[in-house]
């Protein structure tokens, strides 16, 4: 699963460059997680009235419910610009998602490598707040801090009690 644009038959509207093309499928992750803070934010706004420091939790179980599911397509989709298919007859190789952009001598390359060393902060951001969660788990359970729990459910709630440091072998297993 990736997210492929071409479904959306946007080439009449738009030039088909790839760099552009891959920065758009950038700024959509972007875009998806901003869109969910403001309707949390409105939400909160609305129906309690502003109180959003009793509402975090519920947007840290919302946004990571989404990064979690489309975790892969996500890092899929920011590595692509390291996916070259083997050398050509000529010398060179060029990405599997776009055959013309040529690897590590195009400018187009380079500028779509910058973007994949933005939009990894993404995922690593995540994978660091789950390394977190997992970490001081036990600490908030052993409080009884509820808050953490609900905040935290997507990542946890799969696991028995002294097993939650598993969540992270799922998580990284899903990079290989």
């Amino acid at each position: 699963l990736n997210f492929n644009l071409e479904v959306l038959s946007i080439d009449c509207l738009v030039a088909h460059d790839p760099v552009f093309i891959y920065l758009t499928k950038l700024v959509m992750v972007v875009i998806l997680l901003l869109s969910m803070v403001l309707i949390h934010y409105v939400h909160v706004l609305i129906v309690h009235g502003g109180r959003f420091s009793r509402r975090r939790h519920a947007l840290i179980n919302s946004v990571g419910l989404v990064v979690m599911g489309f975790f892969i397509s996500m890092v899929t989709t920011i590595l692509s610009p390291f996916h070259c298919s083997p050398e050509h007859p000529n010398g060179s190789s060029t990405l599997r998602g776009f055959p013309t952009v040529v690897c590590w001598h195009s400018a187009e390359h380079n500028h779509m490598i910058i973007g994949a060393a933005i939009g990894s902060m993404i995922p690593a951001t995540f994978v660091y707040a789950a390394v977190w969660a997992v970490r001081v788990y036990p600490k908030k359970m052993s409080l009884g801090d509820t808050d953490f729990l609900s905040a935290w459910a997507f990542l946890l709630f799969r696991f028995r009690s002294g097993y939650h440091w598993y969540a992270l072998v799922y998580l990284f297993r899903s990079l290989a």
